[in-house]
C-alpha cells in the first residue's frame, strides 16, 4: 500500500519526471557541448563579424561607383564590384581605387601634389584627440591621446560610432585587477598598428610600447623604455609591412624595428622637397630639406609610406623601396567648416587604408568627421604616372 501511495503521489510523479528529464538531458549533453564548442570556434575565428565590429561593404561600393561616374567611367554594379573585391589583392585594390598612388618608376625631381576629394564623410568623436588610425580586416581601430583621456577604440567604419573602448585600463597597477582599475593617467597614447592579433600602441614621453589583444582590447603587456633607443626618446607614429615595424619620434627619422627583439635596426632619414605653398621649410622653396615632425604613419601594399606632419595640412608620400619622397597630399580646407578647433590643438592627423575595400580614410585631432577620399592631381611631376 505504501508503494502504491508513493507512486500515486504528485511529489513522486514530479521526482520521477525530473529523473527521466535528467536522463534525457544527460543523453543530449554531448550534442549540446558540441554545438557550444562550434559556436565558440566561430566567435573566435570571426568575432568581429558576429559582434558587428566589421562594417558591411555595400555603402562604400556605392560611393566608389559614384566616384567612377564623376570620372566619366561607367560605374560597376554592386554585385560586379563585390565579386571583383573578393578576388582582388590589397595591391590590386589600391591601384584600381587610387591609381595616383602607384609607385613611381623613378624618384621625381619635384614631388607631385594631390588633392583629396571626399567620397563620403562619417561622424567622429570630437573628444578624441586622434593619434592613430588603422584598419585590419575591415575593422577600424583608433587611438586617442591626452593625459587622463587616452583610449584605444574600435570604431564603426560607416557611421563612426564607438563599438568598443579601453581607457588604457590595466596599464595602471591595481589590486582589483585590470577591469576595475582607473584609466591610466600617466600615458599619452600615440600611434597604433595591427601586428599578428595584437595592437601595438606607442606612448609619448613615458617611452613605453603597450601591447593589446586586438579583439578584446585588453592590455597584454607593457614594453617599458622602448623609446629610450630613439633619438628623442618619444613615441609618435607606428606602422608595419608584415616583416618590420616602422616608428617615428617627431624628428625627421624613420626607425626600422625588429618586431621580435623590439630593437632598432636602421634609422632612415626622410628628406625631400616641401610643397611650394607651405611655410614649414626654413630653406628656400623647392630645396631638399629634412622633413621634421613626422607623426602618424600608414604603409600601403606597394611600399609607399603615408606620413602626417604635426601641425601641417599635408600628408607625405614616401617610397620606402627607392628611399625617396614620392609626393604630397594637400589636405588644406578639409577642416574649413570647423577651423576654430585649431585653437584647441585640432589638426590633420590620422590616415588609414582598408585592404578589403580599397578605402582611404583621413581625419584629425578633435575633428567631428572622417573623410573617405580619392585623389586627383594638383601639381604634376615629370616622373609620376598620369
Amino acid at each position: 500500500r505504501r508503494e502504491k501511495a508513493m507512486k500515486s503521489s504528485p511529489l513522486a510523479t514530479t521526482a520521477a519526471g525530473t529523473t527521466a528529464a535528467g536522463g534525457a538531458a544527460a543523453r543530449r549533453l554531448p550534442t549540446v557541448l558540441a554545438v557550444a564548442t562550434c559556436m565558440v570556434g566561430l566567435l573566435h575565428l570571426d568575432g568581429a563579424r558576429l559582434l558587428g565590429l566589421r562594417a558591411p561593404l555595400e555603402p562604400l561600393s556605392t560611393s566608389l561607383g559614384d566616384v567612377e561616374s564623376r570620372r566619366g567611367r561607367t560605374p560597376l554594379s554592386l554585385s560586379t564590384r563585390r565579386r571583383l573585391d573578393e578576388r582582388s589583392s590589397p595591391l590590386e585594390l589600391l591601384l584600381r581605387v587610387h591609381p595616383l598612388l602607384a609607385a613611381p618608376a623613378k624618384c621625381p625631381r619635384v614631388a607631385p601634389v594631390f588633392r583629396p576629394v571626399p567620397v563620403r564623410s562619417i561622424s567622429h568623436d570630437t573628444a578624441s584627440f586622434l593619434q592613430g588610425l588603422v584598419f585590419h580586416d575591415h575593422v577600424l581601430y583608433e587611438a586617442a591621446g591626452l593625459y587622463g583621456k587616452s583610449s584605444l577604440r574600435v570604431v564603426h567604419a560607416l557611421n563612426g560610432s564607438v563599438l568598443r573602448r579601453n581607457d588604457l585600463r590595466g596599464a595602471e597597477p591595481s589590486i582589483f585587477g585590470a577591469a576595475l582599475s582607473r584609466p591610466a593617467a600617466r600615458y599619452f597614447a600615440e600611434g597604433i598598428t595591427y601586428w599578428r592579433g595584437k595592437l601595438l600602441m606607442l606612448t609619448w614621453k613615458s617611452g613605453s610600447l603597450l601591447e593589446f589583444d586586438a579583439f578584446t582590447l585588453t592590455l597584454v603587456r607593457e614594453h617599458t623604455h622602448f623609446a629610450d633607443q630613439l633619438d628623442r626618446r618619444e613615441g609618435w607614429g607606428i606602422t608595419n609591412d608584415d616583416n618590420w615595424l616602422y616608428v617615428t619620434d617627431g624628428s625627421h627619422k624613420l626607425y626600422k624595428v625588429d618586431p621580435e627583439s623590439l630593437r632598432v635596426v636602421e634609422k632612415i632619414p626622410i628628406v625631400g622637397t616641401r610643397p611650394l605653398s607651405t611655410r614649414l621649410a626654413r630653406s628656400r622653396p623647392g630645396a631638399p630639406t629634412e622633413l621634421t615632425r613626422l607623426n602618424e604613419l600608414e604603409l600601403l601594399p606597394n611600399g609607399l609610406l603615408l606620413f602626417n606632419i604635426w601641425l601641417s595640412d599635408y600628408v607625405g608620400v614616401y617610397d620606402l623601396r627607392k628611399r625617396c619622397l614620392a609626393g604630397w597630399i594637400n589636405g588644406t580646407g578639409l577642416d574649413a567648416s570647423f577651423s576654430k578647433l585649431r585653437r584647441r590643438g585640432a589638426c590633420l592627423n590620422g590616415i588609414a587604408f582598408d585592404e578589403t575595400t580599397g578605402e582611404l580614410l583621413i581625419s584629425g585631432k578633435l575633428w567631428p568627421v572622417m573623410h573617405a577620399i580619392w585623389l586627383e592631381p594638383q601639381q604634376a611631376a615629370d616622373s609620376w604616372p598620369g
